[in-house]
């Protein structure tokens, strides 16, 4: 499980996974409290991206 929280509290409207090829491998939307379970994507190097009111986030994520 990976916990994704913005710095200025701000509510997350979707958030969406992209392994290095750039394909969408996980994508959510519903009710999001942050929490997202990554357990079934197998190990490697992972784009998240956060769209909150504001803007867009992107972050690199490790999974091993």
């Amino acid at each position: 499980q990976v916990m994704i929280r913005s710095d200025i509290d701000e509510p997350l409207l979707d958030v969406t996974f992209y392994d290095v090829k750039g394909q969408v491998v996980m994508h959510e939307a519903d009710e999001l409290t942050g929490a997202f379970d990554i357990s079934n994507l197998p190990g490697g190097l992972y784009v998240v991206q956060a769209r909150t009111a504001n803007g867009v986030y992107t972050q690199r994520l490790v999974v091993e």
